[in-house]
């Protein structure tokens, strides 16, 4: 009986497929950045309003440290235009994306 299941089971259900290198965000975020921004997601969740002082100081330095990366990426783009094309061509639709 359980042999029918698995050869049912290896026949009709198909197989998640994985897709490996799919980055969810940007690829000038730092680690201490995307950090910073799940910090303050929590705090959000925690006291589900944007006026609470903890939410403020946590929105504030998550929103510094997202600039840092991004100008460093940027300044590299534009010292590199001439022989890195593609990746210029990616940040402009990610830039619209996540901020």
């Amino acid at each position: 009986m359980k042999d029918i299941i698995l050869d049912l089971e290896r026949r009709y259900i198909p197989l998640k497929k994985c897709t490996g290198n799919k980055r969810t965000e940007p690829m000038w975020m730092s680690w201490k950045a995307s950090r910073l921004i799940k910090r303050k997601h929590r705090l959000y969740a925690k006291y589900k309003t944007a006026e609470h002082p903890a939410y403020k100081s946590a929105a504030k330095e998550a929103k510094r440290e997202l600039r840092r990366p991004r100008r460093k990426f940027e300044k590299q783009l534009a010292e590199n235009i001439k022989m890195t094309r593609s990746p210029s061509m990616g940040m402009l639709g990610q830039r619209e994306k996540y901020h």
